[in-house]
């Protein structure tokens, strides 16, 4: 965060007024600033990161055309909040806002699978995804046994169950998209986003497990 006292002190009076008038308004919410590599974009910036978590915004989201690159005080902020400030390039008359409140995918936890388009099980989280670090897991259990069954996925944020659904049926390995871990590098599995839709966090470590067939058929 900026050591600019000008703009500490000029936050402080902000907040000192939006702050006490905000309760419960941005609880859970994203916060879409556009321009924020301008004049206003660096105040309303700088205010969300600062008192955001403080309001209950869960993320900042920055547009712009980035016509001149990214200023440096911006690539900064983004380099020390990643998990809750992201960056999109936005021309206001060629693009949509739609398709980036697409990227964001509700802010929750969200498991997908396109069965070479012949059906589509999407399951989500019933919170958004808290800050911080996390772990986050899938677990599959396949119920039915007939070629290209289905069964049950499940999810889970810090070991807790946080949503499950069926998935419809499982097919055989696609080569026609690769396997990749942080960005989607073949085609989407939905329409709720677009490829790369590449994670601008950390991922610190990939766990597969996989059990015998018939221990995974067991209740």
């Amino acid at each position: 965060m900026s050591s600019n006292p000008i703009l500490h002190e000029d936050l402080a009076r902000i907040h000192a007024v939006i702050g006490p008038r905000s309760a419960g308004r941005f609880q859970g919410a994203t916060v879409i600033i556009t321009g924020c590599a301008g004049f206003l974009g660096y105040y309303f910036t700088q205010y969300f990161l600062r008192h955001g978590r403080e309001l209950g915004v869960r993320k900042v989201i920055g547009l712009d055309t980035f016509l001149l690159d990214k200023p440096h005080w911006l690539t900064a902020l983004a380099s020390e909040y990643p998990q809750y400030l992201s960056l999109h390039a936005f021309d206001i008359a060629r693009d949509s806002l739609s398709a980036i409140a697409s990227k964001v995918t509700h802010g929750k936890l969200t498991y997908q699978r396109n069965a070479f388009g012949t059906s589509v099980s999407t399951i989500r989280a019933d919170a958004p995804m808290p800050t911080g670090e996390v772990e986050v897991a899938f677990r599959y259990q396949r119920t039915d046994p007939k070629p290209r069954g289905g069964g049950v996925g499940r999810l889970f944020i810090n070991g807790k169950p946080v949503g499950e659904g069926p998935i419809a049926e499982v097919g055989p390995t696609s080569m026609l998209d690769a396997f990749c871990i942080g960005r989607s590098c073949g085609t989407a599995t939905g329409p709720d986003y677009t490829p790369p839709f590449a994670f601008n966090g950390t991922v610190r470590e990939i766990r597969l497990d996989a059990e015998p067939a018939a221990a995974a058929a067991k209740p």
